[in-house]
């Protein structure tokens, strides 16, 4: 029997290599399979602008600011976190939207026309917060003062606006 006509070696390392290849393509289909279950939510992109809205906070059913959506994506309200902070970074509010919606702490409101759907925040769209969340003292007066306001992105908590406004 000669070197050549012997084919067990070449069966052994053939056997080996198809192990290898076998175990690379498990490993290979495993991690693709686990890539596809970490979803994480993609941040929306659009502009915003906070502003003093035009009521004195003082005044009976006054208004305290404005949140306006300037173009972008849209999201829906039930992910978005309404945070403000008195002038010292104390938070003084923070409430998802649609739960200050309900609880009549903000009005959700299209600038002009109809709104398009009312789950969701879209260019055109502004949120009107009520004065009374104004109210770093608890004594249930608003104070006018400057203000951060905060908006997030509740499903990664990234900010999409954070601006320091001037309420009087």
């Amino acid at each position: 029997m000669g070197f050549i006509e012997d084919e067990r070696g070449i069966s052994n390392v053939i056997g080996a290599a198809l192990l290898v290849v076998a175990v690379v393509l498990g490993v290979g289909a495993l991690m693709s399979a686990m890539q596809s279950m970490t979803d994480v939510p993609e941040v929306p992109r659009a502009q915003f602008d906070i502003s003093d809205h035009p009521d004195s906070v003082t005044a009976a059913n006054a208004n305290g600011f404005i949140v306006r959506h300037l173009g972008g994506d849209r999201i829906n309200y039930n992910d978005l976190l309404l945070v403000v902070y008195d002038s010292n970074g104390n938070k003084i509010y923070s409430k998802i939207v649609s739960d200050a919606a309900s609880a009549n702490e903000v009005t959700q409101d299209q600038v002009s026309g109809a709104p398009y759907d009312t789950n969701f925040f879209e260019g055109g769209e502004q949120i009107i917060a009520a004065a009374s969340i104004l109210d770093p003292n608890n004594d249930g007066t608003p104070d006018a003062g400057t203000y951060e306001i905060a908006l997030y992105y509740k499903p990664t908590m990234s900010v999409l606006v954070d601006r320091n406004v001037m309420i009087s």
